[in-house]
């Protein structure tokens, strides 16, 4: 503790009595549970929700930017250093209050949102880790120090301290939402552990700026306080070292996995190739319960059997010492290739006759197409073109000319040569008279 006293006071942070009323008035005057900080709070959770749920880390760190849910956190912190009983209530029901409409809103926008996916910013705070908890527990320090010395900007502590407060609990709420246990469990955790940690951490960096509590009473608040963020702090630590070392656990088997499919799968055929291979692990006491999902390409007239896909379960079974549950979704690469080739020539086919139409139209003619036909080669595009005309003779075949110059200027190919053939039926006109 001297060490750390030395080191505020060579930064000079440590400035008298009047310094410190200063600061406990500026985070006494923002614990108002008035209707900004509700618009505030009400409007980030929703933003934070939404960013969530379009997997938007931009939108998510504008809702950050908005947030005043670290207010009253570090009113808890106040309120235990200095064993104020008012300060330490009144931030108490107010994170309270405030973590409650978080999770109530961010619901509601999750559930009225037609967007209903477990994106990456969702998972990302559903997976807590002690890498988790440092983040915190440096934010928290760099709140206290944005409110205690004015040279650091103001804005800093709502960023940092948001980072850590407000994405996870709209993640929650988003969990709440779609009854995913695991996405609201894990995420509330990380929101848990950011307030504990902020809490713990706020509390010895505002005694470090020499804030105590005076009488004994609220010595023994500031004892109470402290003791019990402690050991909240050592066993949310202990609880996501656990987590840190089982998503590297899992990781490295997620990678042994991929490699051992791939090895069994390239035994049977080289060409055989695998994407978008999703590995989840289950523990079952001392075993893992393993889910793989992937997307197998298939050379031609290549088959991959139940049998043969069941050995493969049973022999990763062995590596992983757990059930494997192995799904592979077999796709014949020849018939991939197809598809992608009919796709772009229906694209290709639909862009021409977009370009047939509105050459058509600019031109102001009075004509119609009666059929088109595109195919596509290696080095270039054939397009048969047939087209009605009221015109005859040389007018026609001045029309001819200007609609091929026309059009191959229009469709920018610059990698393949434009073949074009127009044909015309020339549309007499005749005008019966009436009586």
């Amino acid at each position: 503790m001297p060490a750390l006293k030395n080191f505020f006071s060579n930064l000079k942070l440590v400035n008298g009595f009047s310094k410190r009323l200063a600061v406990k008035k500026v985070i006494e005057d923002e614990l108002n549970f008035g209707s900004s900080y509700l618009i505030l709070l009400i409007g980030s959770s929703i933003v934070a929700t939404l960013g969530l749920l379009i997997d938007s880390s931009v939108v998510v760190m504008g809702a950050m930017l908005m947030a005043p849910l670290y207010w009253p956190i570090i009113g808890v912190a106040l309120g235990v250093v200095s064993g104020s009983k008012d300060i330490l209530l009144k931030s108490l029901k107010m994170t309270l209050a405030s973590s409650f409409l978080v999770l109530l809103f961010s619901l509601l926008a999750a559930y009225f949102s037609p967007l209903s996916e477990i994106t990456h910013e969702i998972q990302v705070r559903a997976s807590p880790t002690l890498l988790d908890l440092l983040i915190a527990l440096a934010t928290s320090i760099i709140g206290v120090l944005a409110i205690y010395d004015p040279q650091v900007s103001s804005s800093v502590v709502g960023v940092a301290l948001s980072l850590s407060l407000l994405p996870p609990l709209s993640a929650a709420g988003v969990g709440l939402s779609l009854g995913n246990k695991q996405i609201f469990w894990g995420s509330f955790q990380l929101f848990l552990a950011n307030v504990i940690t902020i809490i713990f951490i706020g509390t010895i960096t505002f005694y470090a700026l020499k804030f105590r509590p005076h009488s004994g009473k609220e010595k023994k608040r500031f004892g109470i306080g402290l003791s019990g963020s402690l050991l909240l702090f050592v066993g949310l630590a202990s609880l996501f070292t656990f987590y840190l070392h089982q998503s590297i656990y899992t990781l490295r088997l997620t990678n042994q996995v991929d490699a051992a499919l791939r090895q069994e799968l390239s035994q049977i055929n080289q060409e055989i190739k695998i994407d978008n291979l999703n590995v989840q692990f289950v523990s079952e006491g001392s075993l893992w319960h393993v889910d793989i999902e992937a997307m197998v390409y298939l050379p031609e007239d290549q088959l991959l059997s139940h049998i043969q896909q069941e050995q493969i379960a049973a022999r990763l079974g062995k590596m992983v010492s757990g059930n494997v549950t192995l799904q592979l979704n077999l796709v014949n690469t020849l018939i991939a290739e197809r598809r992608e080739v009919q796709e772009q020539y229906k694209l290709l086919n639909n862009e021409i006759v977009q370009i047939v139409n509105q050459v058509i139209s600019d031109l102001d003619l009075d004509s119609q197409i009666v059929s088109l036909q595109v195919n596509e080669e290696k080095n270039e595009i054939l397009i048969d073109l047939l087209l009605t005309t009221s015109e005859t003779g040389e007018n026609q075949l001045l029309l001819n000319e200007e609609i091929t110059t026309t059009l191959k200027n229009s469709i920018n190919k610059e990698d393949k040569e434009i073949e074009l053939k127009i044909k015309m039926i020339p549309v007499i006109s005749t005008n019966i008279p009436s009586y």
